[in-house]
């Protein structure tokens, strides 16, 4: 008879103030800081401090402001940073496992290499943005702008499996993001009994790697992150400075053999051949896979109590 378990325990800790101050309804101010504590990192780094600030200027409840037609205008302002922690729950740890079979023998074997200076990755957001609504607040209109930069990148980096393991959790780097999001909606129809509105969002976002840590200028990390996928062999993610993050290293697929109906990839020796083994494919960077533009537009019809809806998204590029 074999009898079998397990039991795993994760642990998190926060404590955490906040302030707000609002004055005659026209400028607002809010304050918070936290301190949060996560088992999954070493005994000196399992906490993390985080704060925000933002602020927001109702221009509309301005004593000199006269546009009658304009019901919100509402000027916005923040910077913050929150912390991120890896999905495992013992990255920290070195661990064995005692239930593997080494050549039909019972055996204990390493099963994860531990980082006990693995620590918060760290996200600081810059963002501004305006609120507006017309005409008896019949067409609504709002736009954001955010940069945010995050410092020390929690990454499964690949590593040798000589040893049966093949990832080890890091803090690899440090990446860019920035983008803008838009929102236009209204009320098409809007009468004692009827009501049709319609909202569209569009959303841009620019990513890049700015900084990998390491004494190597041209150093890439290939494969690893848990995001690599099966897509005519191996998709492995890459990473490198100055480029995105969301990036894979991958056989150039040159088409179909009419011949045979066999799959053709470009070899490796830059001489532009194809060729059906896959050893000889030629591995390259893909271009960014995330969408260069994204959103979706929702539409309600409501009559009398009664009501319809519709959601809808896209995204365009990538």
């Amino acid at each position: 008879e074999e009898v079998g378990g397990n039991l795993t325990e994760w642990a998190k800790q926060s404590v955490f103030a906040k302030a707000n101050y609002t004055y005659d309804n026209r400028y607002l101010a809010e304050v918070s800081l936290r301190r949060d504590g996560a088992s999954n990192f070493g005994d000196d780094k399992k906490y993390g401090n985080f704060f925000s600030i933002s602020a927001g200027w109702n221009i509309n409840r301005e004593k000199w402001f006269k546009a009658d037609w304009v019901d919100v205008l509402k000027l916005r302002a923040s910077y913050g940073s929150v912390g991120n922690i890896p999905y495992s729950k013992y990255p920290q740890y070195g661990l064995y496992s005692v239930s593997s079979n080494y050549n039909g023998i019972p055996a204990i074997l390493i099963s994860q290499v531990g980082n006990k200076d693995l620590t918060w990755e760290q996200t600081y957001t810059a963002g501004v943005g305006i609120d507006a609504n017309f005409f008896n607040n019949r067409l609504r209109f709002v736009f954001d702008y955010y940069n945010k930069y995050t410092s020390n990148i929690l990454y499964q980096v690949p590593v040798s499996g000589l040893t049966g393991i093949t990832s080890r959790w890091q803090n690899v780097g440090e990446m860019r993001n920035s983008g803008i999001e838009i929102t236009i909606g209204g009320d098409i129809i809007r009468t004692k009994d009827w009501l049709w509105s319609l909202d569209l969002n569009m959303g841009y976002n620019k990513n890049k790697l700015e900084k990998l840590y390491g004494d190597d200028p041209n150093m890439m990390i290939i494969g690893g992150g848990g995001n690599d996928t099966s897509i005519a062999g191996a998709a492995e993610k890459v990473l490198k400075v100055g480029y995105s993050t969301d990036r894979y290293y991958l056989r150039e697929w040159a088409g179909v053999d009419p011949k045979n109906g066999a799959p053709l990839w470009y070899k490796n020796d830059g001489s532009g051949e194809t060729t059906s083994n896959y050893s000889e494919a030629k591995q390259v960077m893909t271009e960014a896979t995330s969408p260069k533009l994204f959103g979706g537009f929702n539409t309600s019809l409501s009559w009398k109590g009664f009501d319809l809806s519709a959601i809808f998204a896209y995204s365009i590029g990538g």
